[in-house]
């Protein structure tokens, strides 16, 4: 956060949550490509949790169509095709979104489902990683170029503090979703290791179930096809 309010806005966060997703969601190919196929528990917890992540994802899209890039796009007409691409990208990966849910969903009611989730999460991969990349490396240096770091706080207040704070994650070890995505934040530690007792912060049902651990860890890399207009010269 940028303590000057009205210098350019710290974007930070958004690379912060770009991190939580992309480490949740590598966790559960983890967890259902492991030499042991996860635990009926287990399994539930994993579904119910990837569930929510296209939720969280679906809002976090909704914050910046709604609220963030209407500002820049009226504040900065040369931004017109850098938001082009994000808008055609969030359209892009709505479809595949759709089709995890929908699989987790029947995963949660059936073992037999676990190669759909595969397949469902592989399609989200090829959309979704580039475009958090292009996000954070191209759209995020014109938003911090464009609005102030007030404006910036404004808008996370409206559509993403006032969500989150009244929107908890199925998973009971949790918390609110503020807490999960801190945990992908610079100063984080490997929270896919329990704690004590069992429990664990991390909103990661398959960190402490079944017979082995889940490997933790965002994958570090994206995949081809970012419709960015400065990655496709």
């Amino acid at each position: 956060m940028n303590a000057d309010l009205s210098g350019p806005a710290d974007t930070s966060m958004m690379g912060i949550v770009h991190r939580a997703l992309s480490r949740d969601l590598a966790r559960a190919r983890a967890a259902l490509t492991a030499d042991w196929p996860p635990a009926d528990d287990q399994r539930v917890a994993i579904a119910a949790h990837l569930g929510w992540l296209m939720r969280f994802l679906h809002r976090h899209h909704e914050s910046e169509d709604a609220g963030l890039y209407p500002l820049v796009r009226r504040r900065s007409p040369a931004a017109a095709a850098m938001l082009d691409a994000m808008d055609a990208d969030h359209h892009a990966i709505g479809p595949a979104m759709a089709g995890l849910e929908e699989a987790a969903a029947e995963y949660g009611r059936s073992a037999s489902g676990r190669a759909a989730v595969l397949t469902a999460l592989g399609q989200l991969d090829d959309v979704l990683l580039p475009h958090l990349r292009c996000e954070e490396d191209e759209m995020m240096p014109l938003v911090s170029a464009t609005i102030t770091e007030a404006q910036w706080q404004e808008i996370e207040q409206a559509y993403n503090v006032s969500r989150w704070a009244r929107w908890s994650s199925p998973t009971p070890a949790c918390g609110f979703s503020t807490g999960w995505r801190a945990r992908s934040g610079p100063r984080s530690r490997d929270w896919s290791r329990p704690f004590p007792g069992g429990s664990s912060p991390t909103c990661w049902p398959a960190a402490t179930a079944g017979p082995r651990s889940a490997a933790g860890g965002c994958p570090g890399t994206t995949r081809s096809g970012c419709r960015c207009p400065a990655r496709s010269r």
